[in-house]
């Protein structure tokens, strides 16, 4: 009894099985290469993942403060292995917050212990800080 149905049916199975192991077998390969400690992409990958907890879990931090941390998140280079510095305008020019409300909440970041600030004459900083 050869039903076209059930031939059918099992073909699909068989599909969505050949799928399912190439998902694992994809998944597995991603997996290893991240967790591989040669990849530059690790730390960086690690530091982004605790800065956001901690931005996320504090009530504190709302989204301005969110939207700074995301910028100075996305600043790191893959030379030097770490986090660049920027510049307060440039900062504030493409965060699109107000100079008098960037100080604000910069303040807070760096209570938080999650910026750095560092001065180079009438020059303002600010940096993520990875050491947390």
């Amino acid at each position: 009894m050869d039903d076209p149905i059930l031939k059918k049916l099992q073909s699909i199975e068989q599909q969505l099985n050949q799928l399912q192991e190439q998902g694992r077998r994809t998944f597995q390969f991603f997996n290893k290469a991240l967790s591989n400690d040669k990849n530059p992409k690790q730390k960086n990958l690690q530091s982004k993942n605790i800065i956001l907890e901690q931005i996320y879990s504090d009530p504190d931090i709302r989204y301005p403060h969110q939207k700074i941390i995301q910028y100075l998140l996305n600043q790191y280079d893959y030379k030097t292995k770490q986090f660049k510095k920027v510049y307060f305008s440039k900062l504030v020019r493409e965060t699109r917050i107000g100079k008098n409300k960037a100080k604000e909440y910069l303040s807070l970041l760096i209570d938080k212990e999650l910026l750095l600030k560092s001065t180079d004459g009438y020059k303002v900083f600010y940096e993520i800080n990875d050491q947390t």
